[in-house]
């Protein structure tokens, strides 16, 4: 029951993002819109405060750089499908930064795999993420049993079923 109770939590969670994004999206648009209607206006006002409100760059703010970067920023499609945003590359190096160290952890703790898997001739030893715990080597017994003395001594059994 719990499980379930933390599952509609998780859904709950994502449609309040989807809900938010579609809400940005739609924000953007919207900008969009009001730019290229005070664009298609071609003939300025006569009086001074219409022609102020509708000429961009005076009371109306510019705004094509900013609407630029967001419609360059993110895959909208994709952000709305998702219900969250992942910047294209060069748009925020910090994380381009990031993504670039999840994959060479990545690679790493793949290579450990095969290492592992080699030293102990297992090609069905994996990782197993159970609970906080992740990448946990997940060895059978009869192969830890066949192959214990090249079990490192810093190993820790955290559980054997």
């Amino acid at each position: 029951v719990n499980s379930l109770a933390s599952d509609r939590g998780a859904v709950m969670y994502e449609n309040v993002n989807k809900k938010k994004i579609e809400k940005f999206l739609s924000i953007l648009d919207g900008f969009k819109n009001a730019v290229k209607a005070i664009e298609s206006i071609k003939d300025p006002f006569e009086s001074p405060m219409l022609k102020r409100i509708t000429t961009i760059g005076m009371d109306f703010p510019e705004l094509s750089e900013k609407l630029g970067h967001f419609s360059r920023a993110f895959d909208h499609k994709q952000a709305k499908e998702k219900g969250f945003i992942i910047p294209r590359k060069g748009v925020m190096p910090a994380f381009d930064a990031a993504e670039s160290k999840i994959h060479d952890i990545t690679r790493k703790l793949d290579k450990f795999l095969k290492k592992a898997q080699a030293k102990f001739d297992d090609r069905k030893i994996k990782f197993k993420h159970i609970g906080k715990e992740k990448y946990q080597l997940e060895i059978k017994k009869d192969t830890l049993k066949r192959k214990e003395h090249l079990v490192p001594s810093e190993w820790i059994l955290s559980s054997s079923a």
